[in-house]
């Protein structure tokens, strides 16, 4: 209604957050479409490099994130210490924006300034589902941060173990797909536990 009213799509608030950043934010796809049809850039930043995508990722929003790359944003731009939106869909757990990140073709291994990479955030939240797909899609499961951690000292420290046998069978299997070892795995301790 604001629209056809003459409402302008590109004003922003003082820190750069636009209208399009918040209803990324919130998750309102219908809205962003509107937005974006009404001339809202995709890839305006707010104060913090933070662009709509960015916003949609963070929040875990992968039906935003597809209208939103859709519409041409930037599936690799980062915001301040290098976050990607890839990198904040890993830290928040969201498996199904990560997927739509990773079907755009999406730079897995890109990290922060400190080194750390979506699969280093993604295994120390014990995001396992996004783990796995980060794995299949091809990032270094070996790659550490500059302070040396690595995907599977953080699992292990913050007691992810469903994380670590991902990637520890990541390591034996190399050509398998990490998502059937685990599952093979969790499936005989399951057994193993039932029979005793």
């Amino acid at each position: 209604m604001l629209l056809t009213r003459g409402a302008e799509v590109h004003r922003k608030m003082a820190d750069g957050t636009t209208a399009l950043y918040l209803a990324a934010a919130f998750g309102r796809a219908q809205l962003v479409q509107l937005l974006v049809a009404a001339g809202a850039k995709v890839g305006e930043r707010k104060l913090n490099g933070a662009t709509p995508l960015h916003g949609a990722c963070e929040s875990g929003h992968a039906n935003v994130v597809r209208a939103l790359l859709g519409a041409g944003a930037d599936k690799d731009s980062e915001m301040a210490q290098g976050a990607s939106p890839l990198f904040l869909a890993a830290q928040k757990g969201a498996a199904d924006a990560v997927a739509e990140l990773i079907g755009a073709g999406v730079a897995v291994d890109k990290a922060l300034d400190d080194g750390t990479t979506p699969l280093i955030m993604s295994s120390q939240g014990g995001h396992l589902a996004v783990v796995v797909a980060l794995l299949n899609a091809g990032a270094d499961k070996d790659r550490a941060r500059h302070d040396g951690a690595t995907p599977l000292v953080l699992a292990r420290i913050n007691g992810h173990q469903d994380v670590v046998d991902a990637l520890l069978e990541a390591r034996v299997t190399s050509g398998r797909s990490a998502t059937k070892e685990a599952k093979k795995k969790k499936k005989k301790m399951m057994k193993k536990k039932k029979t005793k």
